[in-house]
């Protein structure tokens, strides 16, 4: 089963500026999703998906979803092309986490 409260804990250990923003998301299973994904508000996650991936790839995967909340991309998308606009936002989150 998927441990919320574990990956939200390993993610503030290592990005702890975040707390504030991270303690107003809602996690939540989302088993219509291929993967995982964020409204700008809360993320969601598919449980056969993040049960596939390695504990890393998972909070991995975890802490992108967060980090299109906390730099704001949803809102931000407002007149951008959407393709293109996940590809910039997806480099720079991972460019982040690496």
């Amino acid at each position: 089963m998927l441990d919320f409260k574990e990956l939200y804990v390993k993610f503030l250990v290592r990005f702890p500026q975040f707390k504030d923003i991270v303690s107003r998301i809602g996690f939540y299973i989302d088993d219509t999703a291929q993967t995982a994904y964020t409204d700008g508000i809360d993320c969601y996650f598919s449980s056969q998906f993040m049960s596939s991936l390695s504990e890393e790839e998972q909070l991995f995967t975890f802490s992108h979803e967060v980090l299109h909340i906390v730099f704001d991309h949803i809102m931000r998308a407002e007149g951008k092309d959407p393709y293109y606009w996940n590809i910039a936002t997806d480099s720079v989150i991972n460019a982040y986490l690496s």
